[in-house]
């Protein structure tokens, strides 16, 4: 009836919110930990509700030199000082927090090396949907060279109206009638003169400036003078010890006689330390301009608007033209034109440097086509970091990209020989099977004619072997074709692996058996179920033993062990052989890798055996891993499957 039609509404409604806030709980953790990545510079890290720490980003490590393993279950004072952690001060903001949501501060933190620094570290509260506490996050940033530059210009303030009022800093008073100039002790200090009797002529502040600066100081005192103007210039003066400073003086007109300048006052204090950061600072610019114009990147800078700020000489180039600062259609991007990787037109205002600029995100190794004027077009990967200022605000974005042109089209070569080896390699299996096939059907005609010659029969038996084996890899190769070119289809049942497993040990017991090696088997009582083609899975499990028994002397020992771990299956191939280099842990399960070694060549084979069990255990949705200790020191191949409540389905 209705009743029942609106609560079966009701239900879906609930379900359907709750899915939303599911989703966005997921896009909101995403969004947190990609924020957490790819903003280094600044240390962000969370704590519990008790303030112990449970993330620790990459910024926090370069700042603090504390690795997310050694901080993480850290108390919240982690980096305090010890003044502060006697106050209780990380514990205080966590509980204001907690009461107002957000405390921001200013204060010196303790680096893992010990060293002191300023940081302004924002503590914001977290709760969840019921409004209960559930920890808290922080995010600090170092703002210690900003404090020590305040502290500098405080102290500089401070020197500065120190010397004035106590007289050290060199002041002037130069009557303009008379010449006569009037000097304080500091004057004559800066100048290196020992202190003489008053007054001094202009000539003797004059004859002391750098002959390079001497006319323009002359020319700046005379237009203040002309102009009642003030006096203000930097120059350099050579004291009498021969010794360049570099000076910054100030004055004005400060007295008149019938209306004409008569007296000027003014000080000078030296500056040379500053200007010596100057020059280091232009030097610095210098080089880094530099460094920039010769990268083999491309790299520019736009406003908040869009509008290009900055580019070096690469970007021309894969720009194919310098940008058109008055056609609008050229914010965000120098480029021509922009093409998505699938060809399709990607207008500069929606590109991702304009996402970057106005909503301040990043990009990694972003693709993309730039087509020059000339109509040619490049591939470029490209990286955009946001700018932002000191009080956070979003400022514009910088953008370094790179020409991968050449390396997306050797890329593709590589891709379409791999194409056309696997496609020779299936021609190949196919051409070789029916000779194979052929001879074999012979060699049983002729077995049954040579069952009274005791030596034909020796030579049969053997050449029946050898044909066996070429015929195995042949079709090694031919799987090993068909998996790679994904032609392969699994025939997915329930399987029983603790049955499959007996029957791939019976099959090799043969091989074990002829190098009286000793095999020993741990299986579970009850079955391991999974989804899985029970050939593929046989076949998986033999390959591990014979390359187990190939690559053991005689006489060697064996293990295979099976058990249930959660939801995991783990198989587990032991053996006393020959062992594997750590470069050979991982190459081992490539195309045609065979371990270089006496025990091995004897051995022969086309090095497909592990290649396959790869394939087969990742169709099934599992890992296989080698270990070994070294050399001489016997293998352990671990394979990991996914059971029946875990079972993907992956169909090729």
């Amino acid at each position: 009836g209705e009743p029942g039609q609106n609560r079966v509404a009701i239900l879906f409604n609930d379900i359907l919110m709750r899915k939303q806030a599911e989703e966005a709980l997921r896009d909101s953790q995403q969004r947190y930990h990609s924020l957490l990545a790819n903003l280094p510079d600044y240390a962000i890290y969370r704590l519990d509700a008790n303030g112990t720490i449970t993330e620790w980003n990459e910024g926090a490590l370069r700042m603090k030199g504390y690795s997310a393993e050694e901080a993480v279950g850290q108390p919240a004072f982690l980096c305090y000082t010890l003044e502060d952690r006697a106050a209780g001060e990380a514990e205080q903001e966590l509980l204001k927090a907690a009461q107002t949501g957000r405390v921001e501060k200013e204060a010196i933190r303790l680096r893992k090396t010990g060293e002191r620094f300023w940081v302004n570290e924002i503590t914001t509260a977290i709760h969840d949907a019921q409004g209960q506490l559930v920890g808290f996050t922080k995010i600090s940033r170092d703002i210690t060279r900003r404090k020590q530059a305040q502290a500098l210009r405080r102290q500089l303030e401070q020197r500065t109206r120190l010397a004035v009022e106590a007289a050290e800093m060199a002041t002037w008073e130069w009557h303009l009638v008379t010449d006569e100039v009037y000097w304080n002790e500091q004057h004559f200090k800066l100048l290196g003169m020992p202190v003489e009797p008053h007054p001094q002529r202009s000539q003797a502040f004059v004859s002391r400036i750098h002959p390079q600066d001497r006319d323009w100081v002359v020319n700046e005192l005379t237009r203040a003078i002309d102009e009642q103007s003030l006096f203000d210039t930097e120059f350099r003066i050579i004291r009498d010890d021969q010794v360049t400073r570099w000076m910054s003086g100030y004055g004005r007109v400060t007295g008149e006689e019938d209306g004409r300048p008569a007296q000027m006052s003014g000080i000078m204090f030296d500056i040379t330390d500053r200007k010596t950061a100057e020059e280091a600072l232009r030097a610095s610019e210098e080089r880094m301009n530099k460094l920039i114009s010769l990268m083999p990147a491309g790299l520019y800078t736009c406003d908040v608007k869009g509008r290009i700020t900055y580019f070096n000489r690469r970007a021309v180039e894969l720009w194919g033209r310098k940008p058109r600062f008055e056609d609008t259609q050229d914010r965000f991007c120098g480029a021509f034109r922009l093409w998505q990787p699938d060809g399709s037109p990607l207008v500069h205002v929606k590109s991702a440097m304009a996402d970057a600029v106005q909503k301040g995100i990043s990009f990694r190794d972003l693709e993309v086509r730039v087509e020059q004027p000339n109509g040619n077009r490049l591939t470029a990967y490209v990286n955009i970091d946001p700018l932002f200022d000191e009080e956070g605000k979003l400022m514009g974005a910088i953008n370094v990209f790179m020409d991968v042109t050449k390396q997306k089209k050797a890329e593709e070569g590589l891709r379409e020989a791999d194409r056309r080896k696997n496609e020779f390699l299936a021609m190949l299996a196919h051409e070789l099977r029916n000779p194979m096939a052929t001879l074999g059907n012979g060699l049983q005609i002729l077995s049954l004619t040579a069952s009274a010659n005791t030596q034909a029969k020796s030579v049969l038996e053997m050449m029946s072997r050898q044909t066996e084996h070429l015929v195995r890899m042949v079709d090694d190769l031919l799987d090993v074709s068909r998996i790679s070119q994904g032609k392969i289809e699994l025939r997915k049942a329930s399987v029983n692996l603790v049955e499959l497993t007996r029957q791939a040990i019976e099959s090799v017991q043969a091989l074990v058996q002829q190098k009286q090696q000793q095999l020993t088997v741990r299986l579970p009582a009850t079955p391991v179920k999974l989804e899985g083609d029970a050939t593929r899975l046989v076949q998986m499990v033999m390959n591990l033993l014979t390359n187990a028994s190939r690559y053991t002397h005689p006489k060697g020992t064996l293990h295979v062990s099976l058990e249930h771990q959660g939801q995991r299956a783990l198989l587990r191939v032991e053996d006393t052989g020959i062992g594997l280099s750590p470069d050979q842990l991982t190459s081992i399960f490539e195309l045609f890798v065979q371990v270089d070694n006496s025990l091995a060549r004897s051995e022969g084979g086309l090095g497909l055996g592990l290649t396959l069990v790869k394939q087969i255990v990742e169709l099934h949705g599992g890992t296989v891993e080698a270990q070994s200790k070294g050399l001489g020191q016997g293998s352990t191949f671990l394979v990991s499957l996914p059971t029946s409540t875990e079972a993907n389905g992956h169909l090729c």
